[in-house]
């Protein structure tokens, strides 16, 4: 058992399926641009003095699911790079 970017433990070849699953979702011009649309609102996005503690932990939140995404992603690409040498 290994985790992945969740840090859930599972087997290896389920973390390949999942990243895999990653990759074909976002490896399109739609999934790229859903990817960087997420990042615009989320992790490009700045808090100022005035938000909340209620508000800045819901939008660091938020942060961490696309920082997943991301991972999760990136490993896909990485297995599939791996899978054409």
């Amino acid at each position: 058992m290994s985790g992945g970017p969740d840090g859930i433990g599972r087997s290896e070849k389920l973390n390949d399926r999942i990243a895999d699953a990653f990759d074909v979702t976002f490896r399109s011009e739609a999934g790229r641009l859903v990817l960087d649309y997420l990042e615009s609102v989320t992790i490009k996005r700045t808090a100022g003095p005035e938000v909340t503690d209620q508000h800045l932990r819901h939008l660091e939140g938020q942060r961490f699911l696309v920082g997943m995404i991301n991972q999760w992603h990136q490993l896909g690409i990485n297995n599939r790079k791996e899978d054409t040498k």
